[in-house]
């Protein structure tokens, strides 16, 4: 009888594991959902001796959900992070008269550097999908090209984005060309023939694919030809240009040739330049280098002044509408059909020009002078600086610079005999003194190095500068302390040092190229 209980028990047991094996374990219930919820059912162990159905109730309070930042806010936070770091080498000899590498030469970061520092930005773009759409625009609002083949990719990229766009969009430019605002091909280097008729025509072929393009800045290695100035002066969005730098330019390309085999300096019609400028009103900076003035300029132009004064009296150039026009850099540019256009137009906005003096050569062999004469009294700040050339001829700057430009705030020159007139001397008062707010208004000047020659030629000069108050050294420091009195005297450090107690007297400081007025 036992025996025979103990397997009915036996059999009960195995009916009910049974069915919540076939009910609760092969058919769990499905998590269920409300109001937003979702409730989760615990099941048993395979072989538990009460097996049941638990739910699932959390022990910590819920977690608010995570809040999506903007878009805009993503686009401020990567912009910050892209562009940090961003070189800006400014002008082409805002460096070189400073006493720093110039674009050209040793940059503040190194080719690794800059290699690791794009790869990371470029790497933002790979995080999401939604970083891709965000960081693509940044990404080529600012594009940085240092060699040939890394531009025939990106030329290559944007044709072919271009050709893949369609008309059944919304926006008529193709991306990512409408995304590039600025285009820098400074550090990029033709040293062939076929390197620089290659790298002319890929810019001819992506200029027209950049209709929002408002800075450009080229490699004074590179000469644009005829026909990629006219692509850039006639694309759709010229006028928006704002920044034109490193465009070297032979005014001598479009001249007539001599039967001696020289090349006649006159102003021809429809010059390339003058037309590209003419098609940016918008501009607010402007570089034009040019191939400077040798001796068989100048002896033409003493043999036959009369004949090239008569052609420029006869020539009756358009003058250009630049209205935003407020820095200009014109380097070994004597003459040119630009420069004449550029005297007879209206530049409201000049304040900051840097050029190359060719001191008093007359018109129109150089025009410069006749420059300083239309627009001098806007200046604010005159840089006069020749580029390395071999051989390098400095010329002295204009004999009339200071009357020529009579609000000037600073001057750099060059290391060259200063022969300056001096301008009107300012009404004294009764003690003798200045009448405050009188006389020339030049506040700082600048010079490469301190010699005797050019104290004396400052400190004639210092009567009728009233307000001058710094004299500053380009290429110069003053010596760290701890130096015997014997070195301190001797070289250029003693001439500081003289310049120093001689402009004291004046109330004028004497700075290094750092700023200091003495060694640290």
């Amino acid at each position: 009888m036992a025996t025979a209980a103990t397997a009915t028990a036996a059999a009960a047991v195995s009916r009910t594991f049974s069915f919540f094996w076939n009910n609760a374990i092969q058919h769990p219930p499905e998590p269920q959902v409300r109001d937003g919820e979702v409730t989760v059912f615990l099941q048993p162990r395979r072989f538990a001796r009460f097996a049941g159905v638990f739910t699932l109730v959390p022990l910590l309070p819920k977690r608010p959900p995570t809040k999506q930042l903007p878009t805009e806010v993503w686009r401020r936070i990567l912009s910050i992070l892209i562009d940090e770091g961003e070189e800006d080498d400014g002008p082409i000899i805002s460096k070189a008269w400073l006493g720093r590498p110039t674009a050209g030469g040793n940059s503040l970061a190194t080719s690794e550097e800059r290699s690791h520092n794009a790869t990371f930005k470029w790497n933002l773009a790979l995080v999401s999908k939604e970083f891709k759409d965000i960081a693509l625009p940044i990404l080529y609002a600012h594009c940085h090209i240092a060699s040939l083949n890394s531009l025939r990719l990106f030329v290559t990229h944007l044709s072919t984005s271009d050709q893949k766009w369609d008309s059944i969009r919304r926006i008529p430019y193709s991306s990512p060309g409408r995304w590039v605002q600025s285009l820098d091909v400074s550090r990029l280097t033709t040293s062939t023939h076929q390197e620089r008729f290659t790298a002319d025509d890929l810019l001819t072929r992506v200029f027209p694919l950049l209709p929002f393009l408002s800075r450009l800045e080229l490699s004074l290695t590179l000469q644009l030809s005829r026909r990629a100035m006219h692509v850039l002066g006639t694309r759709e969005g010229a006028a928006s240009l704002r920044s034109l730098k490193g465009v070297k330019y032979d005014s001598y390309a479009a001249a007539p040739q001599e039967p001696s085999g020289h090349r006649q300096r006159t102003f021809v019609p429809n010059d390339p330049l003058t037309e590209l400028i003419r098609n940016c009103p918008s501009l607010e900076e402007l570089e034009v280098v040019g191939l400077g003035l040798d001796d068989l300029d100048v002896m033409i132009a003493e043999d036959n002044i009369m004949a090239r004064n008569e052609l420029l009296n006869s020539h009756s150039p358009t003058s250009l509408h630049l209205p935003n026009l407020r820095s200009l850099t014109l380097l070994s540019t004597p003459t040119s059909d630009l420069l004449l256009r550029l005297i007879h137009a209206q530049l409201p906005s000049l304040t900051n020009l840097i050029i190359t003096p060719y001191g008093d050569i007359p018109s129109p062999l150089s025009l410069i002078t006749p420059f300083l004469a239309a627009h001098g009294s806007k200046l604010r700040t005159l840089v006069l600086f020749t580029p390395k050339s071999w051989p390098t001829v400095i010329y002295p700057p204009p004999s009339d610079l200071l009357l020529l430009a009579p609000n000037l705030l600073a001057l750099s020159l060059e290391k060259v005999r200063l022969s300056l007139n001096p301008p009107p001397p300012p009404p004294l008062t009764a003690k003798g003194t200045p009448v405050p707010g009188t006389g020339h208004p030049l506040k700082e000047l600048w010079i490469a190095l301190p010699t005797v020659d050019l104290r004396e030629a400052v400190v004639t000069l210092l009567p009728v500068l009233p307000n001058l108050r710094r004299v500053r050294a380009r290429e110069t420091r003053w010596a760290k302390k701890g130096m015997s009195a014997r070195a301190l005297e001797a070289g250029y450090q003693g001439e500081m040092r003289s310049w120093r107690r001689v402009l004291a007297r004046f109330k004028v400081r004497m700075l290094d190229a750092d700023g200091r007025e003495s060694g640290l």
